[in-house]
């Protein structure tokens, strides 16, 4: 596996993302952390990761960040563009009507395939949580 994918992988793993606005469905959600990783935004990002309990706490918000700055330094800006240029054909929602699913083959990118997002809906906003 390519390192841009690998870093790109543990970006994912950590994001969740950006405008508080647009998240009332899961493809907002994950559209919203393309957009704020492509642009290289660590406040965005990490504004959009959460769990059960809500996102994620001011106290760890900043180690997010930080740890978003040092992956996107070693970015490269076609990565930055091809995360830009992606989009979510489809989400799987899961029996649990707050759980769903955004496969790798449910991006259409132009670059290395994407891994998978799972995403939660906590007080009626979709939020990522995990990569499986």
């Amino acid at each position: 596996m390519p390192v841009g994918v690998l870093a790109l992988s543990g970006i994912l793993v950590l994001a969740g993302c950006s405008p508080e606005s647009g998240r009332a469905h899961p493809i907002d959600a994950a559209e919203a952390l393309l957009a704020a990783l492509a642009d290289r935004d660590p406040q965005d990002a990490c504004a959009m990761f959460a769990d059960e309990s809500g996102p994620i706490p001011d106290g760890e918000r900043a180690d997010c960040e930080a740890w978003l700055n040092r992956s996107f330094a070693q970015m490269t800006d076609s990565e930055a563009d091809a995360i830009g240029d992606a989009t979510v054909e489809t989400v799987t929602l899961t029996q649990d009507p707050s759980r769903a699913r955004v496969r790798s083959d449910d991006f259409e990118t132009p670059g290395e395939a994407l891994p998978t997002l799972e995403l939660i809906k906590v007080e009626d906003r979709w939020y990522v949580t995990d990569m499986p």
